[in-house]
């Protein structure tokens, strides 16, 4: 290490360094770290060599100060470049946005419409009883999400049918992607290298031009590379922007549900502000649906703060960034330290999430502790004196300028569908002492982790 660089911590396992324990318990381990280290040291992990931060104020002076830090854009780049002809080597966060606000720019797509939608078409063809919580998540994230992205075909039973076939081979895909973006080389995953392969046989084989409703981002991309020679670039394209679409969605869609079947009066408050917002009863009509924008949304902030809280509780998000220039870090204590060009740094978002002094008893449920009423500020937290936004306080989605841009349409579908569900079925545990299940660690630093285990609920028509 050169003079006035953060320490480095030593490990037992050159290539692997910190892997195993990061894995096993990160929160513990990067606490245990900074009490031998102070808030800023440098780990060896499988790898790659990141400098971690550990202090609130270090990543509030990254946020607002430190611009020479930037996300990866060689990953950016190699799924977003070509088929935009972008002959730039880096991909800027206003580029992100610009992309993924093609979301809300089809005028003949309603995301609220797809929910509902699908979430009743599942539950209505499926023999409802005991179901698995979370399957039945992937399967309407996915339902929802393709049909959004990419349209449907004309005929209904026809549509229904693709969907399904296309969620058979995507599922054993996404079961082991995580592991993909660890860089684990997919011939060691053979059941996932085959189910990648049928699914960009299945995108190559999709005739654009007889679907309906397609989203203007898909179209567009479809658009820019119409040629056959193109046709294998473009379907890993579709791939990346469906799987980013779910990765965080699906977990957080069945942890929201979990919490709100654990807390009955969660769940009840839930129900009762929506009732100030029905229309009719039974399902809603496509009018009433359309009728529930996002001014509506808005106004339901318990179930806003309940999706806050579950992002708070879940979210284990690995902030990474790279540094463009050699840069000096002051900490709380005043001391400095530097970076070197190239370095990676990273923020662990648990290290917020579950800070005692930024919110009280952190590891539990609290599903009105963001609502504040109108003769309290905006946030009620707080850290070494200095008061911490929301927005600074839930880092599931990144932090700063490169937050994750397709956050507000994840946080609706997960709203819409929550109440899709509760307002018109019947949704208990099958087992009434059911506990909370332990995280998958194989998505740790994705975003939300999903759970390790399934859970049996018992689904009725109300």
């Amino acid at each position: 290490r050169r003079k006035g660089e953060p320490p480095l911590v030593s490990h037992a396992l050159p290539f692997i360094g910190a892997a195993i324990d990061f894995g096993k318990d990160p929160l513990n381990y990067l606490k245990n770290l900074q009490s031998k280290h102070g808030d800023v040291f440098t780990i060896k992990l499988a790898g790659w060599k990141p400098t971690l931060y550990i202090g609130f104020r270090l990543i509030l002076y990254c946020i607002t100060h430190a611009r020479f830090l930037f996300i990866r854009s060689d990953v950016l780049t190699s799924f977003f470049r070509t088929p935009f002809k972008d002959r730039r080597s880096d991909i800027t966060s206003q580029d992100i946005r610009n992309l993924l606000s093609l979301f809300f720019l089809s005028r003949n797509h309603s995301l609220a419409v797809k929910s509902s939608e699908n979430l009743r078409f599942f539950l209505e063809t499926e023999n409802v009883g005991i179901i698995k919580l979370h399957d039945f998540c992937k399967r309407v994230i996915f339902d929802i999400t393709f049909n959004l992205l990419f349209g449907s075909l004309p005929d209904y039973d026809e549509s229904c049918k693709e969907t399904s076939r296309m969620y058979d081979v995507f599922k054993l895909y996404f079961k082991r992607s995580a592991l993909l973006v660890d860089r684990i080389p997919i011939h060691l995953l053979p059941e996932t290298k085959k189910a990648r392969t049928e699914f960009l046989k299945l995108m190559e084989g999709i005739e654009w031009s007889k679907r309906e409703n397609v989203s203007r981002l898909i179209q567009d991309i479809v658009d820019v590379n119409p040629k056959l020679e193109f046709l294998q670039q473009r379907a890993r394209h579709l791939l990346v922007v469906l799987w980013a679409a779910q990765a965080n969605t699906t977990p957080a869609f069945f942890w929201i549900l979990f919490y709100l079947l654990s807390n009955p009066d969660a769940k009840r408050a839930v129900m009762e502000e929506y009732e100030q917002l029905k229309r009719n009863d039974g399902w809603p009509t496509m009018q009433d649906i359309l009728g529930i924008k996002r001014k509506d949304l808005d106004r339901l902030v318990i179930l806003d703060g309940c999706l806050k809280e579950t992002m708070r509780l879940t979210g284990a998000s690995l902030s990474v960034r790279k540094a463009s220039r050699e840069e000096k870090i002051k900490t709380v204590d005043g001391r400095m330290f530097s970076i070197r060009k190239g370095d990676y740094t990273a923020y662990f978002a648990s290290v917020t999430h579950m800070d005692e002094e930024i919110f009280e008893n952190p590891q539990d449920f609290v599903h009105d502790r963001f609502l504040v009423s109108a003769d309290e500020p905006r946030s009620r937290f707080s850290k070494h004196g200095q008061r911490v936004a929301v927005s600074r306080a839930i880092m599931t989605f990144g932090f700063g300028a490169t937050r994750c841009p397709g956050r507000h349409i994840a946080m609706i579908e997960i709203k819409l569908a929550v109440l899709a569900l509760l307002r018109h079925f019947d949704v208990r545990f099958a087992n009434p002492n059911e506990k909370t299940p332990e995280f998958d660690l194989s998505h740790l630093g994705f975003g939300v982790m999903p759970p390790a285990t399934d859970i049996d609920v018992l689904v009725s028509l109300k």
